[in-house]
């Protein structure tokens, strides 16, 4: 709207949803300490592969560079990592499908990727955390082969910034 407004947190790139922005510095520092002091919260929906057994289940494990990954910007849960929790909550089952209401409590790069995928439900159309890595590799390689569709079922994440709470400061 004028050319002081801008974004006060990110969404990963195949994201889609709601962003926080701000039109003045000091209102976007102030929003973004409240994000850092955990007073905002964030609710997503995904579509991830699988039935979870559990209607509702929370991941508190630490994320950071994953090391073994053949890819250097890959992220995972390892015990020198930042931490992080997240909270899953079944919505709906299709087939071999689930939709999830997620809540970050914190806000680590690929959080809600990585912590789904720990907890064994990747979500559709992640290529990076699809458990085999030559889907991935083979997306950079050759973009949205036959072999990427069959494994990832869609062509972007199926990850949405759905709600945002936060006090106006």
């Amino acid at each position: 709207y004028g050319s002081n407004w801008a974004a006060v947190h990110r969404l990963d790139r195949e994201t889609s949803g709601i962003v926080l922005c701000a039109d003045h510095p000091e209102l976007r520092n102030r929003l973004s300490e409240s994000l850092r002091n955990r007073e905002v919260k964030k609710t997503y929906f995904a579509i991830v592969n699988g039935r979870p057994v559990k209607k509702y289940w929370e991941v508190n494990e630490a994320i950071g560079p994953l090391e073994s990954s053949s890819f250097r910007l890959k992220q995972g849960v390892v015990s020198s990592g930042q931490a992080s929790f997240t909270t899953f909550k079944v919505e709906d089952m299709k087939n071999n499908f689930s939709l999830l209401r997620v809540m970050p409590l914190t806000g680590r790069t690929h959080q809600i990727r990585v912590h789904a995928a720990w907890s064994g439900f990747h979500l559709v159309g992640d290529k990076k955390y699809f458990p085999d890595e030559t889907v991935y590799l083979e997306y950079l390689e050759k973009g949205f082969t036959e072999k990427v569709h069959q494994a990832c079922h869609f062509d972007r994440l199926c990850l949405h910034a759905s709600k945002i709470s936060f006090t106006h400061p």
